[in-house]
């Protein structure tokens, strides 16, 4: 199994938190990327198929979105947006 890296990036631009996380690994067909969060789609052997989904529609429910870009043979880089808002309260 080749030696994978991640290369985690956050910056915050105006009023959004983004969020990448890249890696140099053996990466995904086309087919994989458009079905991967799609409920029970796993390409595991004992994968359930929930990881993905969950984690997009907790996403979702923060007013985020996830994308994922994926060339096999080059790696995976997902990108994750949320809103930012600051809950800080002035006090006197």
């Amino acid at each position: 199994t080749p030696l994978q890296t991640l290369f985690p990036y956050t910056t915050l631009f105006r009023s959004i938190i983004l969020i990448k996380i890249r890696d140099n690994g053996v990466g995904m067909d086309k087919q994989v990327v458009e079905k991967i969060f799609d409920p029970f789609f796993s390409t595991k052997i004992n994968g359930t198929g929930l990881g993905m989904m969950i984690s997009e529609k907790i996403i979702a429910e923060h007013g985020g979105t996830i994308a994922i870009e994926s060339q096999k043979g080059q790696g995976t880089t997902v990108t994750i947006q949320l809103p930012y808002t600051s809950n800080i309260e002035a006090t006197d």
